[in-house]
């Protein structure tokens, strides 16, 4: 039932997009409304996801008016967002809790008007990064969170493997003594938006790599990461993968992945919905931090 609404509420999209997309075509011939019709509704990047969950844009990336709000609802909208090739939601399933899960997220969202904070702190980022740890091609989970700190930023909280047992590893905080108020480098807003490929800078900067930390990282983990990097004993080289969680909406949590796909339902979606039990317990258990409670100043 939950797809076949999914697959009306597309196509219902798709003829709205049509026009749309005409109309602009009039204005310029190299306007967007010339772009394929899966381009326009795939999801790019996070920011275009967090516009649409707060049904603030359109398609085109046009703010959401009363011409738009009469052919989709924000619940419809939102459903959009989920992967719809996901095996739960197939109609035949015998378990449909996935499903009722989901119906009750977007009812509460839509009916208690919740939204997700433009400059949230409740955003985090797991990063599946390749290294070179004493030679040896490995990879190396990076958690990140997004900090308002006169400006927004993304910080590192945590890394796993602890690399405990690597050659070279300590938590010698010497080196950071001298540079604890000193002003210095940051993983800038957007960085997100283009596979975190300033990393590549900010880890080889090491007089500046304390700066990089979130105000409650997780201390003997990510000192150790920073001493190997100093040391010579561990090379970042690139991000592999990118997982988002979102934590704004109180007593839930969206897992937001990149489904690399030619088709209307691509992009940034929504992979999985849980309660914020189960990841603060993930979080606990893979990365030893305990994520804060979220806010709803926003909503």
């Amino acid at each position: 039932m939950y797809r076949v609404i999914l697959k009306y509420t597309v196509i219902l999209v798709a003829c709205m997009l049509i026009g749309f997309c005409n109309i602009y075509a009039q204005q310029d011939k190299y306007s967007v409304g010339n772009l394929p019709r899966n381009y326009l509704i795939k999801v790019k990047q996070l920011s275009e996801f967090i516009d649409r969950f707060n049904f603030q844009k359109d398609f085109l990336n046009q703010d959401i008016g009363p011409e738009f709000e009469s052919v989709i609802t924000r619940n419809e909208y939102i459903r959009l967002l989920f992967d719809d090739e996901d095996k739960r939601l197939d109609p035949g399933v015998e378990d449909k809790s996935y499903q009722n899960l989901i119906e009750s997220f977007i009812y509460k969202v839509c009916t208690d008007t919740f939204y997700i904070d433009p400059l949230s702190e409740q955003i985090y980022a797991e990063l599946t990064c390749q290294v070179s740890i004493n030679g040896k091609n490995k990879e190396l989970d990076l958690l990140l969170k997004r900090e308002t700190d006169n400006g927004l930023k993304w910080a590192v909280i945590s890394v796993y493997p602890d690399l405990k047992s690597e050659p070279g590893f300590n938590t010698d905080k010497q080196e950071d003594k001298n540079l604890k108020d000193s002003p210095g480098s940051y993983i800038p807003p957007l960085s997100n938006e283009t596979n975190f490929i300033d990393l590549k800078i900010l880890l080889n900067d090491h007089e500046n790599l304390n700066h990089l930390s979130s105000r409650d990282y997780v201390e003997e983990n990510v000192l150790g990461f920073y001493n190997m990097i100093r040391r010579g004993a561990l090379k970042y080289q690139h991000v592999k993968s990118l997982h988002y969680y979102l934590l704004d909406i109180p007593d839930w949590m969206m897992v937001v992945d990149n489904f690399k796909r030619n088709t209307d339902n691509s992009g940034w979606l929504i992979s999985n919905l849980a309660s914020k039990d189960h990841i603060h317990s993930y979080f606990k258990e893979k990365y030893d931090y305990s994520p804060a409670g979220s806010s709803d100043k926003y909503r």
